[in-house]
């Protein structure tokens, strides 16, 4: 199997191997396809995305609040939305329906538009034939220019891409509509051609300042950053099958971040007290402790009281009952055995007692005593309990391996500030954070992302 035969996601794959101290993507059967471990996690994320649709969906409605005093002369925001969530919203059917797209091509078939069939007829309720609707009738209108919501279209675009995923990470280059790429208009890149050719002639700081000037002017231009008279435009774009699949996994992850899924949360053991689920915790910061399948709340004093009613029926049903059971067994026993003594010259014949007590000794057999019946023992035996259990882990422990030290970089003595121009849409990377079938840039080996220069 050669290295052409590896997982298409390179340095992200998820099931990555290590071979002669590097770590590679995993090996596939075919060329140019997903692994075990990246097709599991590109199918859950993408499974998941109606349902982060739906949320955020209803938090469309809430904006966060910062903490601090309020400014008095800042603006009140316009838009009374969460324009983040929206955005989020609207790429999500985007991408959703160029992979619906690629896919029925594949499969030669329609793809879902959300288009209605023709109107069915009505009934007449007396002699139960059909009524076609006129095609000038208000019916007719109204069912033909009714149309299907996003969130009807975005289930039709999944349904049809989850059980095709592998193949669509298989497409190869195509071309499609995508938003325009910000890009300088002629007479702003002829003004920053000419700045950069004076530095690279004469490096002083009336050069560096005139560079300066020319991108702060481009960065405040509307066709340099993507504008047109209508908003944003489109474009001819050229995209591959992964590069939708992974803007798919990507898109729920951001998802997750925007609704705050991914903030640190502790959990408890303890089973919730209304729904019996194990998803009861507390977010970082905060003392309200919740439970994320029936969403109820309790104060920290509330929890206490539960977990201790939790902890008395789990001792009732786990300690008490079985010994109340078993105490009624041998009471039973015994009270059988007295009713066969009911004759005295059988009770009183000589070697009756030692008969007797054998008898009620096999009875009280694997009877334990009170201290046996104990919850809890003293402090020296619960040491050496502790002790046995935490020997018992940690042989099956791997043993813990010191980490290499790794070297630390140079720290730059003069460091330059941010340039104000650095706020514009456009950035100055020579292809490198826009590949394209013209341009492409390695990805890093340390955190497996795209970036220039060293690694953060």
């Amino acid at each position: 199997m050669s290295d052409a035969h590896r997982c298409i996601t390179g340095p992200r794959c998820r099931g990555r191997v290590e071979e002669d101290g590097r770590q590679y993507p995993a090996k596939t059967l075919r060329p140019e396809t997903l692994c075990d471990a990246c097709l599991t996690e590109h199918t859950e994320a993408i499974h998941r995305l109606l349902r982060d649709y739906a949320m955020l969906y209803a938090t469309i409605g809430e904006r966060q609040a910062r903490a601090g005093e309020a400014v008095k002369s800042s603006r009140t925001p316009a838009i009374p939305i969460n324009v983040h969530a929206d955005r989020l919203m609207a790429e999500i059917v985007e991408w959703a329906q160029r992979g619906a797209l690629v896919i029925a091509r594949k499969l030669k078939t329609a793809p879902p538009t959300g288009q209605r069939r023709a109107l069915p007829p009505a009934r007449d309720p007396e002699t139960h034939k059909p009524i076609i609707a006129d095609p000038d009738s208000i019916a007719a209108r109204t069912w033909e220019t009714a149309s299907a919501t996003a969130p009807i279209l975005l289930q039709g675009y999944l349904r049809m891409i989850e059980p095709h995923i592998e193949t669509l990470a298989h497409t190869p280059v195509h071309r499609t509509l995508l938003w325009s790429r910000p890009e300088r208009c002629v007479q702003h890149q002829t003004l920053i051609d000419a700045a950069e050719a004076e530095i690279a002639a004469i490096n002083d700081d009336e050069s560096r300042a005139a560079l300066e000037r020319a991108r702060l002017a481009a960065a405040n231009c509307d066709p340099c950053n993507g504008w047109g008279t209508n908003g944003q435009a489109f474009g001819i774009g050229y995209v591959t099958g992964h590069d939708i699949v992974a803007r798919l996994a990507e898109l729920h992850h951001t998802a997750r971040q925007h609704l705050g899924h991914t903030r640190l949360r502790h959990r408890y053991t303890m089973p919730c007290p209304n729904c019996e689920s194990f998803t009861v915790g507390r977010d970082d910061g905060q003392a309200i402790i919740d439970c994320r399948t029936c969403e109820y709340a309790w104060t920290e004093r509330e929890y206490k009281i539960l977990v201790g009613m939790h902890a008395e029926r789990e001792v009732e049903e786990t300690v008490l009952k079985p010994q109340l059971d078993e105490a009624h067994g041998r009471l039973d026993s015994i009270a059988a055995l007295a009713a066969k003594l009911d004759n005295p010259d059988e009770v009183n014949a000589p070697g009756a007692g030692g008969l007797i007590l054998d008898a009620i000794n096999k009875i009280l057999e694997g009877h334990p005593t009170p201290e046996q019946r104990t919850i809890g023992y003293d402090v020296d035996s619960t040491i050496e309990q502790q002790r046995a259990e935490d020997d018992w882990t940690w042989k099956r422990d791997e043993p813990y391996k010191k980490p290499r030290k790794k070297s630390k970089k140079p720290v730059a003595e003069d460091i330059p500030r941010i340039a104000q121009s650095s706020r514009s849409l456009i950035v100055d990377d020579h292809g490198g954070l826009h590949p394209d079938e013209y341009t492409y840039l390695t990805v890093c080996s340390e955190c497996n992302m795209v970036h220039a220069g060293e690694c953060p």
